[in-house]
């Protein structure tokens, strides 16, 4: 594999996860009621999330983990 299959791969990868951080994102803002309990930090199983990307092609563990990553990072800025 050549250098620029590694990066054009990276490149896909980073822009897939990047696609799935805005699309929870925009997810979670456009449902109010999702959007309060976050902010009452209420607990909300990790499959509401996860059923939010479904449609992405994708291994559910990655899935989770960009998830849990996504999450993580969206806490602090909510």
């Amino acid at each position: 594999m050549s250098d620029s299959d590694v990066s054009g791969s990276m490149d896909t990868e980073g822009d897939l996860k990047t696609m799935l951080e805005e699309k929870l994102k925009a997810s979670i803002v456009a449902d109010e009621e999702l959007h309060l309990r976050i902010l009452r930090y209420e607990p909300i199983h990790l499959n509401v999330f996860l059923e939010m990307i479904a449609d992405v092609k994708m291994r559910k563990d990655e899935k989770v983990k960009i998830t849990k990553g996504t999450l993580d990072k969206l806490v602090s800025h909510f």
